[in-house]
């Protein structure tokens, strides 16, 4: 593996856990304000 395909695939690591991180805040966020609405 060169080192572009290297660096790109730690890349693509990070913003999956970053945006798997996001996704499960955001349903927090949806269910916490769903509860308080009803």
């Amino acid at each position: 593996m060169n080192e572009e395909s290297k660096k790109s695939v730690e890349e693509m690591k990070t913003y999956q856990i970053f945006s798997s991180f996001f996704l499960t805040f955001n349903w927090d966020v949806i269910y916490l304000t769903g509860k308080e609405t009803k």
